[in-house]
């Protein structure tokens, strides 16, 4: 299967290139499911993420080893990032957005000038 992105409103800009990445083969299921929930990975006004797809991401992240699919697991890290910072826009207290920070670290981990240039 082949490695798609699709675009998210402008509201829910993902930090790479505007759109979600989403992970190939027997993951994209579970991926699909999981911006599905929420209406992530559509063009709706103002998705609003919830805990069973943060719980979903989470997910993903553990049957999907760095190691073996770094961009993979960085996607779903960014994604993980996502979902969080729109959760913690509408949360007290800054957890969440914390969260999203630690998210977004990691996937960068990945998202490296060498391995994936601008442009």
């Amino acid at each position: 299967m082949a490695k798609t992105t699709t675009s998210v409103t402008a509201a829910g800009r993902s930090s790479f290139g505007g759109s979600i990445r989403r992970p190939s083969g027997a993951l994209a299921c579970e991926h699909r499911r999981a911006c599905g929930t929420d209406g992530l990975c559509t063009d709706s006004d103002a998705p609003i993420p919830s805990r069973p797809s943060i719980d979903r991401y989470r997910g993903i992240i553990n049957l999907q080893p760095r190691e073996r699919v770094p961009l993979d697991w960085a996607a779903t890290q960014n994604n993980l990032g996502f979902a969080l910072w729109k959760l913690g826009e509408r949360e007290r207290g800054t957890a969440k957005l914390e969260e999203a920070v630690a998210a977004y670290r990691e996937a960068l981990k990945e998202y490296t000038r060498e391995r994936v240039p601008l442009g």
